[in-house]
């Protein structure tokens, strides 16, 4: 954007990650429904029994976390669909296996990258300026904002670690 960092977007076609839902575990809490399902594909608000992510959107959702799954993996030859290595359960020294997909585009090719940055920033501002549902609990934000503003915290304060975090990479490093 013209004046702050790129706009960066890096999407998941599910409404939470494992690791959102191993925190869950951890905690002893309970999950909102539609995030998860158990081993037979019921969905389950008990983050114990999650064994699967649900995709966001219903049938369209799910087509495009197919189209995320033929970019990542079908095209670049990686495991797809349920025979991607599961994201916990194995050891730390199995090697997961997990494509990936980059795009990126020259501006220049389509139009002048300055009125392109300006309309970008200009969108990006429209966007944030909305009315939000409750400002009191989060406010609009466009994709990017949360990491920005969490690398400008830990950047200065740290990264805080829940115990059984700083437990576990104890048990690994040995310190």
């Amino acid at each position: 954007m013209r004046d702050e960092s790129p706009f960066c977007f890096d999407a998941a076609t599910t409404s939470t990650t494992f690791n959102a839902v191993k925190a869950a575990a951890a905690a002893g809490q309970t999950l909102p429904p539609g995030l998860v399902a158990d081993a037979d594909g019921n969905e389950t608000t008990d983050p114990t029994k999650a064994e699967q992510l649900l995709p966001i959107g219903d049938y369209k959702g799910f087509g495009l976390s197919m189209m995320v799954d033929i970019l990542c993996a079908v095209l670049s030859g990686m495991p797809n669909g349920n025979n991607v290595s599961k994201m916990f359960g194995d050891p730390m020294s199995k090697k997961r296996e997990l494509g990936q997909f980059y795009c990126a585009l020259r501006i220049d090719a389509f139009r002048d990258v300055a009125q392109f940055k300006a309309e970008l920033q200009e969108m990006a501002e429209r966007v944030r300026n909305e009315p939000a549902i409750d400002p009191e609990i989060r406010r609009v934000m466009v994709p990017g904002d949360p990491e920005k503003e969490y690398w400008g915290e830990r950047s200065t304060a740290g990264i805080s670690l829940p115990h059984e975090v700083n437990l576990a990479l104890s048990d690994l490093t040995g310190i």
